[in-house]
Order: structure tokens, then sequence, then C-alpha cells
């Protein structure tokens, strides 16, 4: 397969017939990966991919397209090239950008879209050794070799398994499923969907998911959204699979207090019976490992949704108010001091949130209710 301009022509056209399907934002971090078509030393048309670094804290090793996150007012495609910069040392205009594919949900907490990128020309790579341990120019060639797709099933899931045989190695999903929908959409022309196509099991999550609610004091409202969490989760036999804490942020938290006695009252009345010494107060300011631990985090209100983003260990991370992230607007406010109608309004209040926006939580968090 040459690269030349007739072939950018096929590449182009078969994007604009390709009709993508989005995934709408759920609380789930976006990322971009840049797919590059660009020419080897032989005139062949070819893609990037590259090997990981070693010292890399997660993935480390793995075979990836180089990509990214999509900072704070960027869009998939400007992530995109700014990541193939940082990552291979090649800068590009965004006029390289010939089209997006599918995006594509991971079980890690990513919905991942893919941008296609034309690299005219002679074009130098240079591998970021931070993050890049080797870049390769594979053959677009070598993805209609009879080999690729291997396709098989798991007893661990009832999605199909993808992976692709390229360079005396085995590429898994989500950087399978993307080259695979690379060859049939660009090369070929195929309309072919991937989200169907499973992650290996080693690559789905080492570690239990976690969900951080967090109030002023971590008495009251945090502590029976955590309680009303926990059956939830206990209702759909899912204890095991999700963390679920609780703390405060307030200049006034501390660590050790029980829950508040109006909170305890008004969650039993709805069938949750918590004991005083059930969920004790982390101060959030003192305990920031807690934060760090925690995928998803859970405010009452905007103010606590600030004063938590501002922590360092907080970077990066999901955090709604409760309200928000069940696609409202406004807080839940305090009760304490309040009488046991105002518990029982946040009881209500917290449980609405829950209820309406469960399915987002687990999607946020790579499960399955």
């Amino acid at each position: 397969m040459i690269f030349d301009d007739a072939l950018r022509a096929r590449f182009r056209a078969n994007l604009d017939a390709f009709a993508r399907r989005v995934i709408t934002p759920d609380g789930r971090r976006l990322a971009a990966v840049a797919v590059v078509m660009l020419p080897d030393d032989e005139g062949r048309a070819c893609f990037i991919l590259t090997r990981r670094a070693a010292t890399l804290k997660t993935h480390a090793r793995q075979w990836a397209l180089p990509g990214g996150r999509i900072e704070k007012g960027e869009t998939p495609e400007g992530a995109a090239l700014r990541e193939l910069h940082e990552e291979v040392g090649l800068e590009l205009p965004r006029e390289a950008v010939m089209g997006l594919l599918d995006d594509y949900g991971t079980r890690a907490g990513f919905i991942i879209t893919p941008v296609v990128v034309w690299a005219p020309g002679t074009v130098a790579l240079t591998p970021n050794p931070a993050e890049v341990a080797r870049v390769y120019r594979v053959p677009l060639s070598d993805l209609d070799h009879p080999s690729v797709p291997i396709i098989f099933s798991i007893p661990q899931s009832d999605r199909p398994v993808i992976q692709i045989p390229i360079l005396e190695n085995r590429v898994n999903a989500p950087t399978a499923a993307v080259i695979y929908q690379a060859r049939e959409v660009v090369v070929h022309g195929r309309p072919t969907r991937v989200d169907h196509f499973e992650q290996p099991v080693w690559t789905w999550r080492t570690r239990m998911p976690s969900v951080l609610f967090v109030c002023h004091a971590n008495t009251a409202r945090s502590v029976m959204a955590q309680a009303l969490l926990e059956r939830i989760l206990a209702d759909r036999g899912m204890t095991a699979r999700i963390r679920v804490r609780s703390g405060g942020i307030a200049n006034y938290a501390r660590d050790g207090m029980i829950p508040s006695l109006d909170a305890r009252l008004v969650l039993r009345e709805v069938g949750v019976h918590l004991d005083e010494n059930a969920i004790v107060s982390t101060d959030l300011r003192v305990h920031r490992e807690v934060v760090a631990a925690s995928d998803l985090i859970l405010t009452m209100t905007e103010e606590q949704k600030t004063a938590v983003a501002a922590f360092d260990e907080a970077r990066d991370k999901s955090i709604f108010t409760l309200r928000e992230f069940a696609g409202e607007m406004g807080d839940i406010a305090d009760p304490a001091g309040q009488g046991e109608d105002s518990f029982r309004y946040a009881r209500d209040e917290v449980t609405r949130c829950l209820e309406r926006s469960i399915d987002r939580l687990l999607a946020v968090l790579g499960e399955r209710g």
C-alpha cells in the first residue's frame, strides 16, 4: 500500500462516509488517541504504534497509540495532536486531522476518542523516554494478514476479546479495537463497530474502585449517602465490588466523631440501621490519601467540590456535587441543628439522587450492575 495523495483522498472519503458513535460524557475521564498515517523509508503506508516506558505507574510496557487525557478546554483533536508531539516529537497542524472513529469506553473508566491523522512527507519520530520506550511504523498491509484479528471468548465476560498480532506480539484492547476499526473503516471503507469487544482480564482493575462522599463534618449528609449507597449496592449483590467511603472538608472536621443521632434516626425510618460507631468521621484535610485513593468524589455542595478539587491529590479525579452527578443543579443543604424534618429532607434528596444516578456511577467506576 503506497503512501500517496490518492490514498489520502480514499481515507478521507471513507471517514467522511462513516457515521461514528459518540459516548455521551457520563463522568468517566475523557481521552484521545492519535491514529497516525505516515510513510516508512520504503514509501509504504504505515501507522504509529508505541511501547510504553517501563517506568510508568500505569500501563507500563503496554502497546499503545499516542494519546492521553483530554485537558480542560481541549477538543479530542487538540489532545491527540498535543500528545503526539509530547510522546514521539511529531508536531502537526489541526489540518492534519482527517476524522474520528467511534468512542470506546474502557474498564478503567475512560472514554477514548480515536483521531485519525495524516502526516505528509518524511517525518522524524523521537520518543520521549519518560513515556515511550520505542516507537514503530507498522505497515497498514500487516493488518490484512489472515491472522488479524484474533477473537476469542473468556468465562469472565459475554463479550468477545480482540487481539491484533503484529510485531511478533499481540496487542490488546482498547488499542486493538481502535486499530481494527481503523483498518475496517479508514482503509477499507467498511462501517465496522468495535464497542462490543472486550479487554483481556489482566487489563481490568486490579483494585476495588472507590467512591467518596464529602460534606462539612462527615457526621450527617455524607454518612447518610455512604449508608444509603451501600444498601443500594447490597440490593444489587455488588457489596464486594465497590468501596464506599465518606469524609469531611470543613475547618471543624475532625477524625473519630460518631454520626449525628438525627441522621441515624432518619436512616432507621427507611430500614438502614447504623450503629453509632459503624462510621466515624474522617478529616480529609489530614487524610488526603483517602482522596487520592478515590475514583469518584461526590460532594453535597459546590463549595465542598471546590475545596476538594484544590487538593493536589484530587488532580484528574472525577469530582461532582451529588445533584450535579444526578443531572440537576444546586446543593443539598446541611440539616444540622434544624430538626428531624431537615434530616428527612436531606436523606430523601440523597436517596433520590443516588437512585437517579446509580447506573452512571457504575459506569464511571467501570462496573456493571
